[in-house]
This record gives C-alpha cells, structure tokens and sequence, in this order.
C-alpha cells in the first residue's frame, strides 16, 4: 500500500472528476445515474462501459475491465499509483507533501536532485541548437527530414564540440557535483580536477520517464567519434531497462489504439511520431526487458516490433519472444524491405506504405518458423526440434491458459506436426520453461468446475459489498473469515473489508482507490457495480442469509478436501490424523 494519507487521497479522488476524464478518450452518454459508452479495452458494438460518477468508479460489463480515477490515470498514462496520485494532485491543486511519496526512501533527495539538473541540461542544450554554434546539428536533423516542430515538441538538443554546459552552469551557480551525478560531466581519470562534458560534438536527445521527468539523455555524434550513440550511464534514476524513448509522447496513442510500436532508435521514434503514427516508443540501445513489457502491457493489448531486417535485427526480435508472453500481450513482429530503417522508409516511402508493413506484421509462430526456414534452419531434424522447443516453451511462459491452448495448436498447423505430439513435447518441456508453467489437465480442459468457481466468485462479490453497507457490515463480517477469501481474486478486497469493517464500514470508493495494481482495481470495481436495495429490508436479509450459507458449505468442502488424502493413506494410530478428523468434525457441527 501507498504511504500516502488516506485523508489525501479521498480528497483526490472527491477533487479528480472521472466523467470528464474518460470523456477525453471515450464519448460517453448520461444512462440514470451511469454514464455509457463503448469500452475503450476491447471492440464491441452495443455500449457496455459505464462511469459511476457517485462512487467514482468504472466498469465494463463485457469485458470485466474497471477501477476508480487512480486506476484510469495509471491505464492510459502509464504510471505508477503514487504517481497517478501525484498528477492528479496536481491538476486539482492539492499539496501532497514530498515526504508523502518518499515514504522512508532515503534516494528520493539525490533522484530529485539529478532530474532537476537534467531539466536545467535539457533547456540549455535546446538553447545551444538555436544559436548558430548549433548550425551542425540543424543541418543534420534537416537533412534526416526533422522539422522543426517535431525537434521542439521533443526537446531535441545540440551539445557544443568545445563543450559549455560546464561555464553556463557555473553561470547559472548548478553545482558541479550534481552535474556529475547525473552523468553530463565526468573525469578522465581518478583525481583528476579537470572536468570532461560527456555529450560534446552531438545531436542530444532529451530521456522522459513516464512522469515526464528528464532522467537521462541519449546523443548522436555528428563527427567520427565513437561509439555513435551514447547514453547516460547508469544511474539513480536512469535504467536503460525500464525506460522507453517517446513513451509521454505516445501515451494518448497507446490508450487510443491499445497497441504499441516499438523501433529501435530515436530517428526511427521521432520520424514515426512525425508522419502521425503517435504510438511509437523506442528502446534505449538495449533489449528489451520485462519492464519494458510490463510498462507497455499496462496500456496496450498488443505490441508490434519493428527491427531492422538484418541478423541483428532478427535476433533481437527472438529475444523479445518471452519477455512478452510473460506479460500477457499479444506480439506480432514486422520487417520492412530492403536496407533502409524506418526513418529512411518513412521519408522515402510515405506513411500508407509504412501501414501497409505494420498491417502485415506477422505472429510469433508464423515469424519464428519463416525465419528458420529461410536460414535452412527447418532442413535438418535437430533444427526443427530445436525451433519446435523454443516455441513450446514460448508459449508455456504465458499465463493466459486459452492463448497457451491456441499457440499450441497455431504450432502443430503451421509445422505440419500433429496436436498431440506438440502436446507432448509442451509436456516434456514445462521444465525447460523460465516460466514453468505446465500444461495440466485442467489447462487443457478449462477449470474442472466453472460452474463453482463463478458460483464461489458472486457469493464473494456480493458479500465484499454488504461489507461496505454500515448497514450490514459488523453483523456481516462476524461470520466471516479472511479465509473465506483465500486463494481467489477477492483475497486483498477481503482482507481489507474486514479490517475496515471492524472500524466501521469505510466509504466504498476509500478503499478502491487504494488499489494499486489492475486486476485489484478490477476486482473493486466489480463489487463496487453490485447494487443493494437496503430499503428492501426481506431482500437483503435473504441475499445475507443464502450468501453466508454458501460460505458455510464452502468451509466444509475445504475441509473435507483438506483432510481426505490423510483419511485414506494416514496410519490409523496416527495421532495427527485423529486430531485432522475432530477439526473436520467439529467444522460440520459448527455450521450445521
């Protein structure tokens, strides 16, 4: 949970209007007491999104989708929760103390000291382009097609070959040290006094994390230095990791579409957002990780890779593979013709023709089985099953059971292998799996009792909402357990729906806007859907009694689950086996 005051996020929440803000992205139209339109998440036709503007919640009854304002900010925006807080403070203009989000960091002074001093370099290096010592860099950026909106609207910059960060910033009274700190100066040697500007002699482009804090900076020699681009080293806010080039630029188009473009360089990225194609991002010379996916798949469905159509390129595509389906998220690559990179495509090419090769992106099965046979790769016995393995396994790493179930088959039609032996080999190979996830019975099948689980899952929404009813809610949660809650989706709800109730039910929308990941967030805004009629006193007093029965059955069931392994294979003397018995027992004669 977040360190911020709860008292401060009500107030938030109360100040944030979440109609207006959906509106942004959504047309939405007054139904009642709801709001509607057509869910931003997934396709539909017919208006299944509604907006509770009372409770400050959304929902999508199609597709599940839901949260509160908080949630909303941290989908289309990227961010984390204490970051959806921050924003939204500020929009509203509400002061949240800095030691609130800092909590007991003992980082968080020197991270806010080198993004100032990053906001300072970036606002000086854009100043040095404009100044005739920049000539250089405009040339370039004009002869690469750059207009001059697009190399304003992303702060690009020029440092000068002679340097001059260093006397402008004892100019402005920066200290030299936070310079350094944040990687725009550094020493040749140890103990050396004399101080070295790290970007000199190139084009600089300006890092942005998704607070849209300057964090770092890439930057393109214009001369023969090496390497050509150079990034700031590795510091307390810049982790080449788990940040994306573009990423505040791209974010209304990530939410728009629900797909992400990535490239591989910041031209590529710039030249992409130039000819409207607003959901581009870019890697930071590196591969890409679980956090690049982790970021991205908070926002998209999909994500489509453009690399270069070289050796590298390709094997930096095959890397990508798992860290995606780890995430859940859909990835599809593209590879454009001939020896030119996106940039040079796009300004030689156009826009149509540039769609054209994303549209025709492939899947993963259909890329990685071209590939290996367009390298003969697929010729020989070995090579086949090494590619067969390495897909099995890439689909045993995504923890979407019906996609698993899909790719299997896409695997056994596209390589002419049968099901069932492709079945096997996933079975064979769980173990090779990073992930290892295995493709058990119940994968294969689907859950052994849908029928249950769904039933389980109401009887537990409906009683998380009688729990926030000061109503209902002591009376409620005295026959309740924080096991009764155990091992589903409604765990933390429930946790933390019998705490509040034992202080008095909590205001609904209190608790969901805690919510700091999706799925919960999700789960709240499903409770918080369910309607109760507490001016139907026999309805209610039914709904309570039926639900608390279930529960009831539910304990027993455990139970009895619990204790028959040790029943039929458990040594009679066995005093632990006795005690296992009266425990099971006395459950029974205590919900009877």
């Amino acid at each position: 949970m977040s360190r911020i005051p709860e008292s401060i996020i009500d107030q938030i929440q109360q100040a944030a209007d979440l109609v207006e803000s959906v509106s942004a992205h959504v047309p939405l139209k007054r139904a009642g007491r709801y709001f509607k339109g057509l869910c931003p998440f997934h396709q539909e036709k017919t208006p299944s999104f509604h907006v509770d503007p009372v409770k400050h919640f959304y929902h999508c009854f199609g597709c599940g989708a839901g949260g509160t304002i908080f949630t909303w900010v941290m989908k289309q925006e990227g961010v984390t929760f204490p970051e959806a807080v921050r924003k939204l403070a500020e929009r509203a203009g509400i002061r949240v103390p800095d030691d609130d989000f800092r909590g007991d960091d003992p980082g968080a002074g020197e991270r806010e000291a080198i993004q100032a001093v990053n906001r300072w370099a970036m606002e000086r290096f854009e100043e040095f382009l404009r100044q005739e010592v920049g000539n250089p860099a405009k040339t370039y950026l004009k002869g690469r097609g750059v207009e001059g909106v697009t190399a304003a609207r992303f702060h690009l910059g020029y440092a000068p070959p002679a340097g001059g960060l260093v006397k402008v910033a004892e100019r402005d009274r920066v200290a030299l040290e936070d310079l350094q700190k944040a990687g725009l100066v550094g020493r040749r040697e140890e103990g050396d006094s004399r101080l070295f500007e790290m970007f000199r002699g190139r084009v600089i482009f300006p890092i942005l994390d998704a607070r849209e804090q300057v964090v770092g900076f890439g930057g393109r020699t214009l001369g023969d230095a090496e390497p050509k681009y150079l990034n700031t080293a590795q510091n307390a806010v810049f982790q080449k990791g788990k940040l994306l080039y573009a990423l505040p630029w791209a974010r209304k188009g990530l939410g728009t579409r629900r797909q992400a473009l990535v490239v591989e360089g910041y031209m590529d990225c710039l030249m992409a957002h130039q000819f409207g194609i607003d959901w581009t991002v870019a890697t930071l010379g590196t591969a890409l990780t679980e956090d690049h996916a982790r970021i991205l798949g908070r926002q998209v469905d999909r994500v489509v890779l453009l690399f270069d159509p070289d050796a590298a390129g390709v094997r930096a595509a095959l890397r990508s593979l798992t860290v995606f389906a780890r995430v859940g998220v859909e990835l599809r690559i593209a590879m454009l013709p001939g020896d030119l990179d996106p940039c040079e495509f796009l300004t030689a090419e156009g826009r149509d023709r540039f769609q054209a090769v994303l549209d025709a992106a492939e899947g993963v099965v259909a890329f990685r089985l071209r590939m290996a046979q367009g390298v003969g790769e697929w010729d020989a016995t070995e090579g086949r099953s090494r590619v067969v393995r390495e897909l099995v396994d890439w689909a045993a790493a995504s923890p979407d059971a019906i996609r698993r179930e899909m790719i299997l088959k896409e695997i056994a039609e596209r390589s002419g292998l049968s099901e069932a032996f492709v079945r096997q080999e996933a079975e064979r190979g769980a173990g090779r799996s990073s992930s290892s996830v295995r493709f058990s019975e119940e994968a294969r099948r689907g859950s052994a009792r849908p029928a249950h689980r769904e039933k389980g899952e109401k009887v537990q929404r409906d009683l998380l909402r009688l729990l926030l009813e000061p109503s209902f809610a002591n009376r409620v949660a005295a026959e309740l357990l924080p096991d009764d809650f155990k091992g589903g989706r409604f765990e933390p709800l429930g946790a933390a729906c019998l705490r509040g109730a034992s202080e008095g039910a909590p205001a609904p929308s209190s608790l969901a806007a805690h919510a700091e990941n999706e799925e919960e967030a999700k789960a709240w805004a499903e409770v918080l859907a369910v309607d109760v009629n507490i001016e139907d006193q026999e309805a209610c007093e039914r709904w309570i009694a039926d639900s608390l029965r279930w529960i009831r059955e539910e304990r027993k069931r455990k139970s009895l689950a619990e204790s028959r392994p040790r029943f039929q294979k458990g040594d009679p003397t066995d005093p632990a086996l006795d005690e296992a018995l009266r425990n099971h027992l006395e459950l029974i004669r205590k919900d009877a």
